[in-house]
This record gives structure tokens, C-alpha cells and sequence, in this order.
């Protein structure tokens, strides 16, 4: 088992180019949101970009297009096609997958719900395009049906499911070991972010890497997640892989946390105060 480091997360950090441009610095698409939930599509883009992408977009159904654009000034929010529950559309997945063709980094699943759209919307990404995927919340949920439709992805994938999530998709209660997360790694080929007080990654080169830096009972708290994903696709959007960008994803969202538990405790903190707090922790390593 390896022990995730401050010096590690160090090398890690992609690198800048004083004359790049928005292009330089990744592309990210996020497909997020449904009507009742508006709140994940706006930390997981925001935190994207809070994260050092240079360019983010955020595709949600149209019956929510005007509250994310009314919140989100950085951030190029595309509504589509939805339907009478005002969640996604199958219609849409055409123009989602040009947008996908033209990113770096895709994340899908933050507060989308489940119908029939949204299961055909992940379904198609996962044999259509080869560029990194992020699949948190409801697209974790999507594959519970049929895990193991991962096994045809045309492209790298981190998973991110929090315990239940990751009951759900592997079909029971089991008892959470170390091996099991590996092997989970393994056969499906993703690597595995399972969140909890001390995250653990698992890789399908039989890696596992823990997270005991940071444990905060003030990220417990509805919307942590979506930072999580928006972070950890950010950087697969600036060129790391699939383990690299979880691994210091995974740091920096917890490093962020504590440093906003210190200032506030953890009982009154917000997803929020996390968000306002990345570009600190960022330059602070």
C-alpha cells in the first residue's frame, strides 16, 4: 500500500506555460444536474475550473439552463434537450458527444437523476469516446443496472462512488477490504476512488493508495463530492492519467477541507468554503 505525501502531490502538479492560452490549460465537459438539483452541476464545473482548466463546459437540461447561467459567470453552461421531469433526453446525446469530441475530460453524473436518458447519455460516452471519464453519483448509479457494460469502454475511467454507491454497483453489502477495491480495480479496468474518511485509490495496475492525511467529518456534508469529481476531472483535462489526476484530485480536496475546518470547524463548513479554498491550497504546494 502506498501513502499519498505532500511531496508526492508536489510532482504531480501539471505544469504552466506563462504564454498559454484557455486552450492550453484542458478542456472539460460536465454533464451534471436536473431539475431539484441545481446545486451539483455549479461545485463540480466551478471546481473544474478552480482547479487550473482552462476552459469549462457545462451541459444541462434546458429547464435549468437559466439557474446555472445566473449562477456560473466563468463557466459556459449549454442546455439541452430534457424531458417532463426535467431530466436529460436521449435527444441530447448527439450534441453532447460533439462537445465531448472538442474536451479533454469528460465528468458525468453529478445530480442528473435517472431515466432513460441519462442511462443512454453515459452508456453511449463509455464505447464513444476515448478521452478520460469521470462517473460520479447517478452515472454510478446508471451502471448498477449493468456493471459490467465498463468492460467495452472506449476510454479511461474513474469511478468515484462514496459506500453505498459502491454497494450498489458491485450488487450487495460486501465487506469493504483493500483487495476487494484492488480486484474491483482490476477487472473492470478504472480506477477507483472510494471516498471515505481516509479515501483509498485502487488501479488496475494493481496499485492501492491511501489518503490519511486529512480526515474531516466537516466534508461530510451534501455537495463534497461534486467539488471531488470536478477537481479530479480537471486534471485529467490538463494531461495527467487516470491515477495521477485521483491522486492529487484526491489530496488537494481534502488538503482544501482541513484547511477550511481550521479557519471555521467542521460543523458550519460548506462545499462552498472548500471551493473558495483550492486556489490557495494550490499554491500553497
Amino acid at each position: 500500500m502506498e501513502v499519498i505525501t505532500a511531496d508526492a502531490v508536489k510532482r504531480l502538479l501539471p505544469k504552466r506555460s506563462e504564454d498559454g492560452d484557455k486552450f492550453a490549460f484542458g478542456k472539460v465537459l460536465c454533464i451534471a444536474g436536473s431539475m431539484g438539483f441545481t446545486g451539483a452541476p455549479y461545485f463540480a464545473s466551478l471546481a473544474a475550473q478552480r482547479s487550473g482548466c482552462g476552459l469549462v463546459r457545462l451541459v444541462v437540461p434546458e429547464s435549468i439552463w437559466a439557474v446555472e447561467a445566473t449562477k456560473l459567470n466563468e463557466v459556459m453552461v449549454i442546455g439541452v434537450e430534457d424531458d417532463d421531469d426535467g431530466r436529460l433526453s436521449g435527444r441530447a446525446f448527439s450534441k453532447i458527444l460533439d462537445i465531448a469530441n472538442k474536451s479533454d475530460a469528460v465528468l458525468i453524473g453529478p445530480g442528473c437523476g435517472i431515466n432513460r436518458g441519462v442511462q443512454g447519455i453515459v452508456k453511449g460516452l463509455l464505447t464513444s469516446i476515448h478521452i478520460p471519464m469521470v462517473i460520479d453519483a447517478d452515472g454510478i448509479n446508471v451502471l448498477c443496472e449493468d456493471r459490467d457494460m465498463l468492460k467495452f469502454a472506449s476510454c479511461p475511467i474513474v469511478l468515484t462512488p462514496h459506500s453505498r454507491e459502491f454497494a450498489r454497483l458491485y450488487g450487495s453489502r460486501p465487506k469493504i477490504t483493500d483487495q476487494l477495491l484492488k480486484d474491483f480495480a482490476i477487472d473492470y479496468n478504472v480506477t477507483l476512488v472510494y471516498k471515505s474518511a481516509e479515501t483509498t485509490i485502487t488501479t488496475p495496475d494493481n496499485r492501492i493508495i491511501l489518503n490519511k492525511a486529512h480526515a474531516n467529518s466537516g466534508m461530510a456534508k451534501g455537495g463534497s463530492g461534486d467539488v471531488l469529481a470536478g477537481i479530479i476531472a480537471s486534471f485529467l483535462a490538463q494531461g495527467l492519467n487516470t491515477t495521477d489526476a485521483s491522486i492529487l484530485g484526491v489530496y488537494v480536496h481534502s488538503r482544501a477541507g482541513k484547511c477550511v475546518r481550521d479557519k471555521i470547524g467542521e460543523r458550519g463548513m460548506l462545499p462552498s468554503d472548500v471551493l473558495n479554498e483550492l486556489p490557495l491550497t494550490l499554491k500553497s504546494l
